[in-house]
């Protein structure tokens, strides 16, 4: 459904965290900009901050396209992202 309207994940999370009122929310999403020379699909990428898509300008300079995100990226909370990296080297069920 997207991040926006009724029925997107923005509205959803929110409801979520209204209702459970959770220490983290760890959504999967996918992930804009991989770099498919070193990460395949099914790869589970662990960021340190994310970078919101909705609000973007899209142009070209010199006949290339070039993308200026209007929002600045939100970082990722140490505590959970400290805990997300120590699982890592037991994990057996794809690429982290």
């Amino acid at each position: 459904m997207g991040a926006g309207g009724a029925g997107g994940s923005l509205v959803t999370a929110e409801d979520a965290i209204e209702d459970l009122s959770p220490d983290w929310v760890v959504m999967v999403g996918i992930a804009y900009g991989a770099d498919s020379t070193t990460q395949n699909i099914g790869d589970i990428l662990v960021p340190t901050k994310e970078i919101p898509v909705d609000h973007q300008k899209v142009s070209s300079e010199n006949g290339k396209p070039k993308t200026e995100f209007r929002d600045d990226p939100i970082p990722a909370d140490e505590t959970l992202l400290k805990r997300m990296r120590e699982g890592i080297p037991g994990f057996t069920g794809a690429v982290v």
